[in-house]
Order: structure tokens, then C-alpha cells, then sequence
């Protein structure tokens, strides 16, 4: 299983209009450049559309399809429209094209741009979202043209689950996503899980140094500061049980020391806001930290996201990433799984996935699988 990497690299300018610039090994001209508007109102509907995201109301799932047929008209009308299906048809039949968009980190418009959800690309002439074909992915990038190398993983895979709900804020159901991850990983010889609950600031430095970790989820709360482009995971605080923020670069300072880490799963609200931070990061946020911290994949939330979308999503992700699927076609497969849920009907569009490993590929199981102890 391959996977043919389409870039989309978009800047922006003062006038409101974007620079895109289209790359692949398969096209056979550097980059194909066009001017495309933005639509006034657009940042509006979709921050209506973020409030709204989790209901099954006929006019949230109206309004996800036009902003998505807005974007795909703007990005592949015309000759780009043929060059995209080019892609898909040029690829073989157990591939996948990968549609990466790379955000220029000096555009005037980067917050705009980085807050627009590009996972809800609408074809009208298809009658779908893009992201409904099993054979297209899309991700993100705030690291172009650096690509990940795969590298050997010792035994026992370790996976950390790092659990928080402080009293001072929305009841969340852990204990359930738990569960659910405990499953989905029970058919993996030589992985190891580990949970801290009710997890401190303190308590998940300790354990992140501890030993190595090769994959981080988070579940908990998440918040974004759209005014300083900051973003913080919520921790409980080891002595009142209320919020503790851990903010988004002093989580990346952790992770940078964490080399052995391959994925992070955020799934708390508004961790997959990427926007402009201080003249010394060009991105801020919290997926974004991660990356720059160098982690190689990253699944983080867009939007708010619903208990049930958490903990379902969840599952559906790590059974497919531990039938060593791609992490692109893990998180598709699960996106497809849970848009046929009329509970989560528009929630598929929430989780965002950065990804610098050029085949998507995470952990080679055979590799992992200790079955001399089995």
C-alpha cells in the first residue's frame, strides 16, 4: 500500500486573495499557480458551523456542504479539477493520495486560512466530501518539505493515556474512552498501556520522562486563544482538583525530549487550532507545537467535540491503526465509520491530522510483535 502525496501550498495576501501552488512527483510541470478569493463571510460560518458542529440539524449539514463546495470550487474549478482526478487515477489500486495542504506561515491571512475545515472539500459534480473516498486523505502541515524517516522501535511499544477532567469544568466520560482504547490495543502483543488518571502537570512530566513513549493520547479538555494564538491542554491540579493549563509551547519543550514519540492523539476540544504565534514560532497552537517539537503524526480536534464523537472515533482509529493500516487510512476508515452515526453526523469533520511520514505508515507490527513470547 502506497501513497501519492499531493501538496497544496496556500499563501495568502492583504487583498484577501491566496497564491496556490500545486506539487507532486506526478505532475510534470514545477507547480500550477492560481489566485482564488475568499468568501467574505466564510470565517463567520464556519465559527456558526463550529457552535453547531455536533447536532444533527438539516441546516448545520447544509452549511458544512456549501463552505466545502466553496473550497473545492475555489481550489480544483477547471483544469485543477482535472489534475486532481489525474492523481486519483494514475495511482494503483491499493494506494492512496494523500491531498497535504501547506499553509505559508507569513501569510496575512494564516489564521483565516488555518481555522477553514479543509476535511469538509466538497465535489458537487461527485455528489461528496472528498474525504468519504477511501482512497483520499487529507493533512496538514506547519513543517514543509520535512519528511519523517521511520525508525526501529524496541520492545514493548509504549502507550501513554493521560486522563484529566477537573472539577471545574464539563463532566467528561473517561472511563468509557478508556475502555474502548483498552480493547482496541488487547489484540497487540508486546504494547504496553499505560493511564494517569486524574493527571497533574507534574505527574505527566514524571512519567513522560520516565522512559520512552512512542504514543501520547490525551483526553481531556482542550482550549485555543484566538487573541494570542496560544493554545493549553487542561490538567487537574494535584491539590484542588481544578484546572491546571499546560500551555502549547511548554508542551512542546517536553515533547522535543521525547524522541521515541511517533503519534500524538489530542482528543480534547480545539487542539487542532493552528494560527500565527510570536516572531520567534511561526505557528502557535497545540498540534502544532507538537509537530515542531518534531513528532511525526498528530491527530488533534478542530472543533468542540461531543463525548460520544471522543469515544467512538477513538475506537475506530486504533482498531484500524493496529490492523496496520496507514495512520491516513486509519483516521479516514474511522471518519466514514462514524458519519453513518445520525448522533455524530457532522463531527467527522472535526479531527485534524498533521503528518510528516511519507506513507503513512507508523509502526511495522511484524516488527513490534515479540511472538516468541507468545
Amino acid at each position: 500500500m502506497g501513497c501519492t502525496q499531493l501538496d497544496v501550498r496556500i499563501s495568502g495576501e492583504d487583498s484577501g486573495h491566496c497564491t496556490v501552488k500545486y506539487s507532486s512527483p506526478l505532475i510534470d510541470r514545477e507547480s500550477t499557480l492560481l489566485r482564488i478569493a475568499l468568501p467574505a463571510d466564510i470565517e463567520a460560518a464556519v465559527l456558526s458551523l463550529n457552535k453547531g458542529i455536533a447536532s444533527p440539524l438539516p441546516e448545520s449539514a447544509s452549511s458544512l456542504k456549501s463552505i466545502g463546495q466553496q473550497m473545492f470550487e475555489s481550489l480544483f474549478h477547471g483544469t485543477n479539477r482535472a489534475l486532481l482526478h489525474a492523481h486519483i487515477e494514475a495511482m494503483p489500486p491499493d494506494d492512496f493520495l494523500r491531498l497535504n495542504f501547506v499553509l505559508d506561515a507569513s501569510t496575512a491571512n494564516l489564521d483565516v486560512l488555518h481555522r477553514l475545515p479543509w476535511e469538509a472539500l466538497y465535489d458537487e459534480l461527485e455528489a461528496k466530501f472528498l474525504i468519504m473516498d477511501e482512497r483520499i486523505s487529507i493533512t496538514r502541515t506547519v513543517v514543509p518539505d520535512e519528511m519523517h524517516k521511520r525508525t526501529a522501535v524496541q520492545l514493548p511499544l509504549r502507550v501513554l493515556v493521560v486522563m484529566a477532567s477537573p472539577k471545574d469544568r464539563e463532566w467528561l466520560n473517561l472511563e468509557d474512552e478508556r475502555r474502548e482504547i483498552e480493547e482496541s490495543w488487547a489484540s497487540c502483543p508486546g504494547i504496553g498501556v499505560e493511564y494517569l488518571e486524574h493527571a497533574s502537570i507534574a505527574d505527566f512530566r514524571r512519567l513522560l520522562r520516565a522512559g520512552n513513549v512512542h504514543v501520547l493520547h490525551f483526553m481531556g479538555h482542550g482550549e485555543f486563544d484566538p487573541g494570542t494564538g496560544n493554545g493549553a491542554l487542561v490538567f487537574e491540579h494535584p491539590l484542588t482538583g481544578a484546572s491546571d493549563l499546560l500551555s502549547s509551547s511548554d508542551l512542546g519543550e517536553l515533547i522535543r525530549e521525547q524522541p521515541a514519540l511517533q503519534l500524538a492523539y489530542l482528543n480534547a476540544c480545539n487542539t487542532g487550532i493552528t494560527g500565527r504565534g510570536s516572531d520567534d514560532q511561526k505557528f502557535s497552537g497545540l498540534a502544532a507545537s507538537l509537530v515542531i517539537a518534531g513528532v511525526p503524526a498528530v491527530l488533534a480536534m478542530q472543533f468542540k467535540v461531543t463525548d460520544e464523537f471522543a469515544i467512538f472515533f477513538a475506537e475506530e482509529f486504533y482498531l484500524r491503526l493496529t490492523q496496520e493500516l496507514p495512520v491516513d487510512r486509519a483516521v479516514g476508515g474511522a471518519r466514514q465509520a462514524l458519519s453513518q452515526d445520525t448522533e455524530t453526523i457532522l463531527e467527522w469533520t472535526t479531527p485534524v491530522l498533521y503528518t510528516r511520514v511519507p506513507d503513512g505508515v507508523l509502526f511495522d507490527f511484524e516488527l513490534v510483535y515479540d511472538f516468541s513470547a507468545h
